[in-house]
């Protein structure tokens, strides 16, 4: 998620709100990262892969891992026993939890017996993630709409003492209209998020 600045050049004026996430992980690695294949303990990293929420590759062979010398060994069921190992600490309700509050989005990972406790914690750490974003948001958007009244006076000032000048702030003041509608879009979108997560609770009967 992030916020452009206002470009000064007349021609680029717009602001943009850009809110995406990105969740790609490579067997637990940053795409310019390598590994030490050759020290890697391979229940240990299956545990910590599962650990982070990331979904079982299901396509996982030494081929899949990035690593920056000859890989003499894949021990492949050491990294699914570890990763079984890691789902145990994961599947949890205070786990559940840390990972919704932190904004993060889970990929399906637990098995259904443990599901309903990691779901348990999460459903209510997101609803407290989302709850900081539109509190976040509401100030973002005040602060926009501010802005846009401040500009919209200089625009009719202008108006009528110079043309030209006035079609320039017309631009800015397009580009603060554009950016408090964003605004007020994205907490809209995170209202109906959390209205959607609260009623998931009730139906499952988490209290």
């Amino acid at each position: 998620m992030k916020l452009l600045l206002l470009f000064p050049h007349i021609f680029s004026l717009f602001r943009v709100l850009f809110f995406s996430s990105f969740f790609i992980f490579f067997i637990g690695c940053k795409s310019n990262e390598k590994l030490d294949c050759s020290k890697i303990n391979w229940r240990d990293f299956g545990q910590s892969f599962a650990q982070k929420g990331e979904a079982l590759p299901s396509n996982l062979n030494k081929k899949t891992l990035k690593c920056k010398n000859k890989m003499p060994f894949f021990d492949e069921d050491a990294f699914k026993a570890g990763y079984k190992d890691g789902l145990k600490l994961f599947c949890s309700t205070n786990a559940g939890f840390s990972y919704g509050k932190n904004g993060r989005i889970y990929a399906n990972t637990c098995v259904k017996s443990s599901e309903r406790l990691f779901l348990k914690g999460y459903l209510s750490g997101r609803v407290e993630y989302l709850n900081t974003e539109i509190n976040t948001t509401k100030t973002k958007h005040a602060n926009a709409k501010d802005r846009f009244w401040r500009k919209e006076q200089e625009y009719l000032l202008l108006k009528s003492e110079d043309p030209e000048q006035a079609k320039i702030e017309r631009d800015f003041l397009d580009a603060f209209q554009e950016e408090s509608n964003q605004l007020k879009t994205r907490m809209e979108r995170l209202t109906n998020e959390i209205n959607y997560l609260k009623k998931q609770r009730e139906e499952s009967n988490f209290k």
